[in-house]
């Protein structure tokens, strides 16, 4: 049991593993707006990250500024 327990934790460490790297393949195209995202105090690589997959950075996709926390 406890092998099959090891395995199965392996098994999704790997698949972090390729998450992450899928997600900065992803990311590379806006690797500058992620970096001035990160700039914010407490956001982080994860947070500009989770902001980027989310929103986008396409802001003119808001007709102004209050539509995003909306």
């Amino acid at each position: 049991m406890l092998k099959t327990i090891i395995a199965n934790i392996a098994r999704i460490e790997s698949t972090v593993v390729e998450v992450d790297l899928r997600i900065e393949i992803c990311i590379e195209p806006d690797k500058i707006k992620q970096k001035l995202l990160e700039s914010i105090p407490w956001v982080g690589i994860e947070g500009a990250t989770r902001i980027i997959a989310k929103v986008g950075v396409d802001k003119g996709q808001f007709p102004n500024q209050n539509h995003l926390p909306s």
